[in-house]
């Protein structure tokens, strides 16, 4: 291959490799309108049925239980077969249970159903996330996978904005489910022509990394059957970087489901107002990882600990000033909603750079969806917990922001223990 025809294929890989992460990303902007809706329309529900906030909690912590457990089945089967028509037909399924649940009338028939679009919404994120990775090395994958979970914190922002001001005031809690959701049908449509699994699907050839440890990990690896997930146990990093971003999770999940309903039954705001006001926080979770992701590249050489830990330490200080600070104090509660987002969310963005790091482009996905596993069961025990906590102290918040702070503390540690 001489200069020119040398030229001409890092253009072209350059230009799938960017078609593929705009693509992904472009449909996670929309993945949440399926999924964060259920934190709008909890306060909504408990309102016009009269359930507690553990009931409310629980229906909430179906999808959780079942989002977790179904990415290990789907990050395993996109290593083997792509992901291109898993996150595609994802999206497409979960617009149609979304309008399912809008019909319920009971906790059955609303969580039941809720539960089922936890396995379709796994379709998408580890499937995702593993293509990525075989188009991004290692030495930018914290700018990529920053960018995806950027794409990811501003699709909360359009949950957010859609169902607060235009979804729910017309139509109630129902509209939550039916109509922000079609935008997600839409993207898994045109992403399935967007993107490619392979470089090969294209007539490229795999990218070589740079770093020859993670070469030679990789052409041993050849592993079938259970033993991807045997060895990604096997790497005690890999199960630290689990469990860290596991006690993130729940942080974040603390967050986006009881910020809303904080805010209305603790303010006395009305569903319009309560969503200008805590906007700021999907904001600060759009911006942070990827600014988190590239600074992980760009400062540290692809050493993801240090910024993980840090982001951890500063949102457990903002959980603290907004479990502390009454809700009247507008600004006060903006300005940290939005700085508890940005860091909270941000740690996401080196975390999941340092799971693909830790195990390879041949386990990508299998290591993906190992770790969505672990963040969503954390994510149940959110809803679980805090719910529990609101509803056995009388609704003390303050209790409940004193938890996401130590937990967040901990994850902090956790991170710090990889060094990697």
């Amino acid at each position: 291959m001489n200069q020119t025809e040398k030229t001409e294929y890092e253009k072209k890989f350059n230009y799938w490799r960017w078609r593929v992460l705009l693509g992904f990303g472009f449909l996670y902007l929309f993945m949440y309108t399926g999924r964060m809706n259920m934190g709008i329309a909890l306060p909504l529900l408990k309102k016009e049925f009269g359930w507690s906030s553990a009931q409310v909690g629980f229906i909430s912590s179906m999808i959780f239980w079942t989002y977790g457990f179904s990415h290990i089945i789907w990050g395993r089967l996109s290593d083997r077969y792509g992901g291109r028509v898993l996150c595609g037909l994802g999206a497409i399924l979960s617009t149609i249970v979304n309008w399912i649940v809008s019909f319920g009338t009971t906790i059955l028939s609303i969580a039941l159903p809720w539960g089922i679009n936890g396995i379709v919404q796994a379709m998408v994120w580890s499937p995702g996330t593993g293509m990525v990775t075989r188009w991004w090395s290692k030495k930018e994958r914290g700018f990529a996978m920053g960018l995806t979970l950027f794409f990811a914190g501003w699709a909360t922002v359009v949950v957010w904005i859609l169902a607060t001001n235009i979804a729910a005031p017309i139509w109630g809690w129902k509209g939550v489910f039916r109509f922000p959701v079609l935008l997600m049908g839409l993207m898994g449509i045109v992403s399935f022509f967007l993107v490619r699994d392979y470089p090969k699907d294209v007539g490229l050839k795999d990218y070589v990394e740079e770093d020859v440890e993670i070469t030679e990990r990789e052409e041993k690896e050849t592993a079938t059957g259970i033993w991807p997930y045997i060895n990604c146990f096997k790497n005690w990093r890999l199960d630290v970087a689990f469990l860290s971003l596991g006690l993130v999770n729940f942080t974040r999940y603390a967050f986006l489901t009881w910020i809303p309903m904080y805010y209305m039954e603790s303010a006395k705001y009305d569903i319009s107002k309560m969503g200008w006001v805590s906007v700021s926080l999907p904001v600060g979770m759009a911006i942070g990882p990827a600014l988190a992701g590239w600074m992980s590249d760009k400062f540290f050489r692809s050493n993801r600990y240090q910024t993980i830990s840090a982001y951890c330490i500063i949102a457990a200080a903002a959980a603290i000033v907004i479990g502390l600070t009454p809700p009247k104090y507008v600004t006060t509660g903006i300005v940290f909603l939005f700085l508890a987002g940005f860091f909270i969310y941000g740690a996401h963005g080196p975390t999941w750079a340092l799971c693909q790091d830790l195990a390879g482009r041949k386990k990508a996905g299998t290591a993906a969806g190992l770790m969505d596993w672990v963040a969503y069961m954390f994510a149940a025990l959110n809803a679980v917990v805090i719910g529990s906590i609101l509803t056995l102290t009388g609704e003390n918040w303050s209790i409940a922001f004193v938890l996401i702070a130590v937990i967040s503390l901990v994850a902090s540690a956790l991170a710090w223990s990889v060094k990697r």
